[in-house]
C-alpha cells in the first residue's frame, strides 16, 4: 500500500508527457513540415490554416504508427490483464517492455550518423559512469536523431517542392518585364498559375503519398 502514492504520481507525471513523446517519436514533423512548407512555397500564406494542417499531420501520423502502438498496447495489456499490484519498479519494467516497439521505429528511420553523433556527444559530457549504462537503443539516442533524420528528410522534400514555384515566379517576372509592366506585382500572376498547376496534378495527394511512402 506504501508505493501506491508513487505509482499514482509516476503514472500521471507519466501521462502528462505523453503530448510531448508523441510529437518526437512520430511521424507528425516531418508531415507537418512539409505541408506547411508546401503552403508557403504556392505563396497562399494561411490557406490552409495551420489547425487543419496539424489535423491531417495526426491522422496521418496515426496512420503510420498504428501497428507500433498497437503492439506496444498489447504488451502493456498482457500485464493489466494478469491483476499484479502496481508499484513504480513494474511501472517501469512494463514501459521499458511495452516501448520496445517504438524503439525499433525510431531506430529504423534515424540516420546511424546522427545516432553516432548523439552518442559521442553523451561521452563529451557525461561522465564515464553515466555513458557506461547508456546502450544505443536508449531513447535519449534514438529520440534526437530520429528528429534529426525527420528534420532533414522534410527539408529535402521541401527544397524540391520550392523550385517548381521559384521557376515559375522567374518566368512569370521576366515576362513582365519584357512586357513593361514592371510596376506590376508578379504574385498576382504566378499564384493563380501555381495553383492552377497544383490542382491539376492533385498535389495535395501526391504529396502525402509521398510522405507516407518514406516509412
Amino acid at each position: 500500500m506504501s508505493n501506491e502514492p508513487l505509482s499514482i504520481i509516476i503514472l500521471l507525471g507519466g501521462l502528462s508527457l505523453v503530448p510531448i513523446f508523441f510529437i518526437l517519436t512520430t511521424s507528425f514533423v516531418k508531415i507537418s513540415m512539409v505541408c506547411i512548407l508546401a503552403r508557403e512555397s504556392l505563396g497562399v500564406q494561411q490557406v490552409p490554416p495551420n489547425i487543419v494542417i496539424y489535423g491531417l499531420s495526426l491522422v496521418l501520423s496515426f496512420y503510420v504508427m498504428g501497428p507500433v502502438y498497437n503492439n506496444s498496447f498489447n504488451n502493456l495489456n498482457n500485464y493489466v490483464t494478469n491483476g499484479t499490484p502496481v508499484t513504480a519498479q513494474i511501472l517501469i519494467n512494463e514501459f521499458q517492455s511495452s516501448s520496445q516497439p517504438v524503439r525499433n521505429f525510431l531506430l529504423k528511420h534515424s540516420d546511424r550518423n546522427n545516432r553516432e553523433f548523439f552518442n559521442q556527444s553523451l561521452k563529451k559530457f557525461w561522465p564515464p559512469e553515466m555513458v557506461s549504462k547508456v546502450t544505443p537503443q536508449d531513447f535519449i539516442i534514438l529520440v534526437p536523431a530520429f528528429m534529426v533524420s525527420e528534420l532533414t528528410q522534410g527539408f529535402k522534400i521541401g527544397f524540391l517542392i520550392y523550385l517548381p514555384s521559384i521557376i515559375i515566379d522567374i518566368i512569370v517576372s521576366n515576362i513582365l518585364m519584357a512586357m513593361g509592366m514592371m510596376m506590376m506585382s508578379p504574385v498576382s500572376i504566378s499564384l493563380p498559375i501555381k495553383l492552377l498547376l497544383f490542382i491539376s496534378i492533385n498535389g495535395w495527394s501526391r504529396l502525402l503519398r509521398v510522405l507516407l511512402n518514406t516509412y
